[in-house]
């Protein structure tokens, strides 16, 4: 039971993290291509500028997005989470396993 936590709790602080760096990466992406849109405004239809303005950034954000979701290690990220998470649920969970359950057959409702 205790590991079934433990693994509960990585896979959402790992998919959190990972989750709230692409969002940030998302939210960078709409300033930067801003400056190419801006420029590209003059010369093109809306619907053009915008497919410019997108390859623009697939072009920067492909080396990023490389970055976030593949450069890294993830075996490494999982053990350092998992390191982290044992810490703090380990003497929660044994506190919990080794209080006595009191005996409520006797009372009535």
């Amino acid at each position: 039971m205790e590991n079934k936590i433990i693994n509960k709790i990585k896979s959402i602080i790992l998919n959190n993290k990972q989750y709230l760096i692409y969002h940030f990466r998302w939210q960078v992406s709409a300033w930067v291509m801003l400056p190419f849109m801006l420029l590209l405004q003059a010369y093109f239809p809306l619907w053009a500028n915008l497919m410019i303005g997108q390859f623009i950034g697939a072009l920067i954000f492909w080396f990023v997005d490389k970055r976030i979701f593949g450069h890294h290690n993830k075996d490494s990220l999982e053990e350092e989470i998992s390191k982290e998470v044992e810490k703090v649920i380990k003497p929660i969970s044994k506190e919990i396993l080794e209080t006595p359950v009191p005996d409520v057959s006797n009372r009535k409702l």
